[in-house]
């Protein structure tokens, strides 16, 4: 399924959160202006899009074969266990927020390079959960619930996993790719997997995995149909 267009909103404290501090801090009046005028410019510059595609999900023993690829991956294996479906994304915000930031780089308007980029970073994170909002709907008519987000680079996944995914979610369609090092390209894009289970997880926030309880990005909500703030 092709997604041309997902819509995103993009808050002053995603934004805030993103740059590593949090509304609770002092942030100088110049510097909110900043963020806020870069926080429009983004929305300017963002095309957010996304590819997804529903793979067969079949588990074996301690193997969990997923599109026709069997993983032996603990935590993949545990997530999406009793799953009867898994949803493969690909979300990117495009290229262009990319170029402006490194063109803000090179004339010397650093400040306003590093905003950007986490106006992307916000972009793209609210992108896939739209795009899991969305599933979470047509899902639950069928008594399913969503899994948290697995992919690579998350908890237990290895980066070398990535070309696979891409695959399943056909990302060329919005022009989504890695390299060798598996480096996405367009930057600000995300690859991940949803599983659908006839049982509800009551804690699905991503962060419930993590020991950094004072991280500045820990969700305080959770993923799915409800979104997530982090």
């Amino acid at each position: 399924m092709l997604l041309p267009r997902v819509p995103v909103e993009i808050s002053y404290r995603q934004v805030l959160r993103s740059l590593g501090t949090t509304e609770k801090q002092r942030v100088h009046p110049d510097l909110q202006d900043q963020i806020n005028q870069m926080i429009l410019l983004g929305k300017s510059l963002c095309h957010p899009a996304a590819t997804l595609a529903q793979v067969p999900v079949v588990l074996e023993g301690e193997r969990l074969s997923l599109g026709g690829v069997a993983f032996d991956l603990p935590e993949l294996n545990k997530t999406l266990k009793g799953c009867t479906a898994v949803s493969v994304a690909a979300v990117t915000v495009g290229e262009t927020i990319d170029r402006e930031v490194e063109q803000l780089f090179q004339t010397g308007q650093a400040t306003r390079a590093v905003i950007l980029d986490a106006v992307g970073t916000v972009a793209a994170e609210e992108a896939a959960n739209q795009v899991i909002k969305l599933l979470s709907g047509q899902q639950k008519v069928k008594g399913l619930y969503p899994t948290p987000r697995l992919g690579p680079g998350y908890r237990g996944v290895k980066m070398d996993c990535l070309p696979l995914f891409l695959r399943l979610a056909d990302s060329e369609q919005i022009s989504v790719t890695c390299n060798e090092y598996f480096q996405m390209n367009p930057v600000k894009s995300l690859c991940f997997a949803v599983g659908w289970s006839p049982v509800q997880q009551k804690d699905t926030e991503k962060c419930n995995f993590c020991q950094q309880g004072n991280c500045p990005y820990r969700a305080v909500r959770t993923e799915g149909e409800n979104g997530v703030v982090f």
